[in-house]
């Protein structure tokens, strides 16, 4: 399944480009830079704190709709460095 949506993903992206949906600007370029530094940031504190011991990071690793969220939004910006 994760390869097939992978590859689905990669072919929507591709679609987007080739079709001129989704340009790629320099403030596209900001902004998807921007979004994928703060989730590099986001899940360091979330490893940091849990490494050492903190409890206010576990609801990333369970199933609530806040976690879906959030992983919803970090494949958005994953498929948007596509671009």
């Amino acid at each position: 399944q994760a390869v097939v949506l992978t590859f689905g993903v990669m072919g929507i992206m591709l679609f987007a480009y080739r079709t001129k949906i989704i340009q790629p600007t320099a403030k596209l370029w900001m902004g998807v830079t921007a979004a994928t530094g703060a989730i590099c940031l986001f899940y360091l504190v979330l490893l940091g704190g849990r490494a050492f011991g903190a409890e206010w990071g576990y609801f990333m690793w369970k199933p609530t709709p806040l976690s879906f969220g959030i992983s919803f939004v970090v494949v958005a910006i994953a498929a948007l460095n596509l671009i």
